[in-house]
């Protein structure tokens, strides 16, 4: 007699035909039940995730307390590599085409920017593409709660591609997060307008975006003057400021006071989007610890 803990879903059964000794035929019959989950295993398993999820905080907590900057890049590292490589494990080509065209693209500006000397256009030209990354991927964050949202009051049927629109948006918006935050000291650096010690490397002209280094007479953009008296274009200094989450003046390194620079539609917003991309940040890190433990335990099984 077989006695099911759970109401049974789907049912399997094998048959194998093996050799025994004196080459006496053995019959095997394996009938595989699968069941519902119940609330005990359930309740296990997720006790399980949450002692994970600790333990992987506490690591990290204290590996960004002790070295802050390699901690950084490794995480970097994982956001970049691991989503797109697990693609490719479970099949999912058309994530890992995104991931790959993303990737070139990035690399692109890359190469410009370590270029030297580096174009006066590349930094303008990088914040634009990195803003417009960055706008695409929160109209996606818009679309996937409206299918999403429409699906749970039955509105609307398209559940799985609003969770996935979702996902993919939150993704890129948060590598594109990631990336520019590294390559925006990078591109200050390289235009001599900043230094470690905070002072300028390079005397600055007052008719001149210390971002960009490009003319404000020679383009009809607004500008913006800090307090500390350092003019740029608007879109610099919000890329700086909103994009790169620098609270300093590039030149000068005196605090920023962010209320004095116009903030646009979907910047008012960022606050709610940024909560999403430090979720994100945090379940794709922990996926991929979840998952080499998983691999280790079935290799030393």
């Amino acid at each position: 007699m077989l006695v099911l803990k759970g109401k049974p879903v789907s049912m399997q059964r094998r048959v194998t035909i093996a050799r025994g000794p004196g080459g006496i035929p053995i019959l095997r019959e394996i009938i595989i039940i699968e069941t519902e989950a119940s609330i005990s295993s359930i309740l296990r398993v997720l006790g399980v995730l949450f002692l994970y999820a600790l333990l992987f905080q506490t690591v990290f907590s204290l590996w960004n307390k002790f070295h802050k900057k390699s901690c950084k890049f490794t995480i970097f590292g994982i956001l970049w590599l691991f989503p797109p490589l697990f693609s490719i494990f479970v099949k999912d080509y058309i994530f890992f085409f995104l991931c790959a065209s993303y990737s070139i693209l990035i690399l692109q500006s890359v190469y410009k920017i370590l270029k030297k000397p580096m174009p006066k256009k590349v930094p303008r030209d990088t914040y634009k593409l990195f803003r417009s990354l960055f706008f695409t991927s929160y109209i996606g964050v818009i679309l996937g709660h409206i299918l999403v949202i429409g699906s749970l009051f039955k509105i609307l049927d398209l559940l799985g591609l609003g969770i996935i629109i979702l996902a993919i948006s939150l993704y890129f918006g948060l590598l594109s997060r990631e990336i520019i935050d590294v390559l925006s000291e990078i591109m200050a650096v390289n235009l001599g307008y900043y230094s470690k010690d905070g002072m300028p490397e390079k005397a600055l002209k007052n008719d001149v975006c210390s971002i960009c280094d490009t003319d404000f007479s020679s383009t009809s953009e607004r500008t913006h003057t800090l307090v500390c008296g350092h003019s740029f274009h608007e879109l610099c200094i919000k890329g700086w400021c909103f994009i790169s989450s620098k609270e300093f003046c590039p030149c000068c390194r005196e605090k920023v006071d962010f209320k004095s620079i116009p903030a646009d539609l979907w910047q008012k917003s960022e606050l709610f989007f940024s909560y999403l991309l430090d979720i994100l940040r945090s379940f794709i890190v922990f996926c991929l610890c979840v998952v080499v433990m998983t691999m280790y335990y079935k290799i030393k099984q």
